[in-house]
């Protein structure tokens, strides 16, 4: 099932660590940077595998044990066999996030992008593909953007509390907090043992009282301002007072 693929790539996402950087390369370029990358750096032997999916499962087992080289080299070799292989260049950003390679890491996630960009025109109503864009424009700190593909994912999906959770911590990331917390007590209605949806629940809730103590604060001062300029007003026309 599609939730249960959600489920899985949110568990490998986790344990992945959640570094999210920017870089300065282009799209265009992303998928021959990953590769370029991938190529340039030293490799290390992890057991042979007939196809790109075994290549990512085999990833997977090793980014659980943390053995982030052998899953960086796993990864590696799954683009590698086949060029649009979406999954394989967000979990290959994931391996780089894990070592610290973070211009790598961006590489990857931009590749990512643009082989689910390719895969949704083809499969738009895919949550899956949507989850998963989402999480690479996530790391990318491009939160907008990946609260939209959370969006159509719950949207598709709208029972999955991964996806629920993951939109409400890209809204938080704006500061969005009042539908952050929305999300993010859908994802615990959903899942009542979601413990980092919870944890997420409780930052924006305090976000959003610091926002409404904010606006409340700026609203008094604006009465007062307002008072203020009212009695100088009043006074100023007051008729002169006559001496005794």
């Amino acid at each position: 099932m599609i939730a249960a693929s959600i489920t899985s790539i949110s568990i490998v996402i986790s344990l992945a660590g959640c570094k999210r950087k920017s870089s300065q390369s282009s799209d265009a370029s992303a998928k021959n940077d990953a590769r370029s990358n991938s190529s340039n750096n030293s490799r290390i032997d992890v057991p042979v595998q007939g196809d790109a999916q075994s290549y990512a499962r085999q990833g997977d087992e090793y980014l659980k044990n943390d053995e982030d080289k052998e899953a960086l080299e796993s990864f590696r070799r799954a683009v590698e066999l086949d060029k649009d292989f979406a999954e394989g260049y967000l979990k290959l950003g994931m391996a780089y996030d894990a070592l610290d390679k973070d211009v790598e890491a961006d590489d990857a996630y931009k590749a990512a992008i643009q082989s689910y960009e390719k895969k949704l025109k083809a499969e738009p109503e895919n949550a899956r593909a949507h989850f998963e864009l989402g999480q690479a424009f996530y790391r990318l700190t491009r939160y907008d953007e990946a609260a939209r593909e959370f969006r159509q994912a719950t949207r598709i999906e709208p029972d999955n509390s991964d996806a629920h959770f993951e939109l409400g911590m890209a809204q938080f990331k704006q500061a969005r907090y009042d539908v952050a917390v929305v999300e993010l007590k859908k994802a615990i209605e959903l899942d009542p043992d979601n413990f980092r949806a919870v944890e997420a629940l409780e930052r924006a809730q305090d976000g959003q009282k610091r926002i409404s103590e904010m606006v409340k604060h700026q609203a008094d001062e604006l009465k007062k301002q307002k008072e203020k300029e009212s009695n100088a007003n009043g006074n100023a026309n007051a008729p002169p007072k006559l001496k005794p």
